[in-house]
């Protein structure tokens, strides 16, 4: 009766953490069909549906339990390669064994970047510019007068380049976000990457 129990409560601890990934809020990145595991327990509980408490055998909670486990950490997986390339472009792909294609993000992430940063600089007014204006020997009084003397149409070009730069680059960290989700969860599927139930969700040694 006490393992039946703690078998019952192993195995809604493990369902609890499935089910609360599932019922978090997604992104883009997220959106697609659930984890392995996930899918398989699914099935598991639907086909349990018409089983009563007596005719479910611990064997058939633990069970229930590892697959939960193992979703879990799956979702964490897809979830972290995705939010890799959304904070790094390439990073998510390069963590799923996926090189050339993450440097091919990161690439053009900072190429977005960099051009921006060029093109800004020479859109700026050129009373600020490096070029006229020593930064590491002028005091730091006339530093700050020569920018507010400039007025806010001065500013729009380089205001313009560097929205537009955002964008292209929020554009490239989704992109590269929902690519490094479907890496993850086709190594995931291929068995590149392989989860094991976490220990307290185990099959208990005979004889405890």
């Amino acid at each position: 009766m006490h393992r039946m129990l703690a078998a019952i409560l192993l195995c809604l601890a493990g369902l609890s953490g499935v089910l609360a990934e599932s019922a978090t809020p997604q992104t883009d990145a997220d959106a697609a069909e659930p984890v392995p595991a996930a899918r398989e327990l699914n099935e598991t509980i639907e086909g349990a549906g018409d089983l009563t408490l007596s005719t479910i055998t611990v064997s058939d909670l633990l069970q229930m339990a590892d697959l939960a486990s193992v979703a879990h950490q799956q979702q964490i997986h897809v979830r972290k390669s995705a939010g890799l390339s959304l904070f790094v472009p390439g990073l998510g792909q390069y963590t799923n064994g996926e090189t050339g294609k993450g440097f091919a993000f990161f690439a053009a992430d900072l190429a977005i970047r960099g051009t921006a940063a060029a093109v800004g600089y020479f859109l700026l007014p050129a009373s600020v510019r490096i070029a006229n204006l020593n930064y590491l020997q002028t005091p730091i009084v006339d530093i700050e007068t020569r920018w507010k003397n400039l007025t806010v149409a001065e500013f729009l070009p380089s205001a313009a380049v560097a929205a537009s730069a955002g964008i292209l680059s929020a554009i490239v960290r989704h992109i590269a976000a929902r690519d490094a989700r479907d890496l993850a969860m086709q190594a995931i599927a291929d068995g590149t990457v392989v989860f094991e139930p976490i220990p307290l969700m185990s099959t208990p040694a005979v004889g405890r």
